[in-house]
């Protein structure tokens, strides 16, 4: 069974790699073995291998930032998958992301690619199911809301400390002796 970093160095390689390149970035990486599937899947989106080994680098899921790039892309082989990767790099949850701009991109709204990777990534930063109803609603109007006391701190009593008393033997005195340097 190979070593994860050895597997992670090797993917990265046949994906198009330098050697020294991929050997840094596996032994700097938590999941090595992540990070070379998801360069070897984003390079097979007709990516180059070092832009791919940035992205995947700089993700917290960097498979599920393959699934994004390579899911958009077999939607649309057309797709500008340099812009298709970024914009899967900067949404929270590419899989969903990359789910998104491929959905809209078939009926009824047959939205070009660029025009889905706009519109689901702005959609992404809403706050989901989220609706502001009035108090009184939620509690009915025949209860009231009350208010809570909040009791006030009791002061710790004062600690007094005891007084060092002086020892009864006085400590030795030591004579400086000069030096000549």
């Amino acid at each position: 069974m190979a070593n994860t970093y050895e597997t992670c160095a090797k993917t990265m390689v046949k994906a198009g790699v330098d050697g020294k390149v991929a050997g840094l970035a596996c032994a700097q990486d938590l999941h090595p073995k992540d990070l070379g599937r998801c360069v070897d899947r984003v390079t097979q989106a007709t990516l180059g291998a070092d832009a791919a080994l940035s992205a995947c680098r700089r993700v917290r899921r960097p498979l599920d930032l393959a699934e994004c790039v390579t899911d958009i892309h077999g939607q649309d082989k057309q797709a500008p998958m340099p812009e298709v990767l970024e914009y899967c790099r900067k949404s929270l949850l590419p899989t969903q992301f990359g789910e998104c701009v491929t959905g809209l991109s078939r009926d009824p709204l047959k939205l070009s690619t660029r025009e889905g990777l706009d519109v689901c990534l702005n959609a992404s930063d809403r706050p989901k199911d989220l609706q502001l109803v009035p108090l009184e609603s939620v509690l009915g109007p025949s209860q009231t809301t009350t208010s809570i006391t909040v009791p006030t701190p009791v002061s710790p009593a004062p600690v007094i400390m005891p007084t060092p008393t002086p020892s009864p033997t006085p400590a030795p005195t030591t004579n400086v002796i000069p030096q000549r340097f």
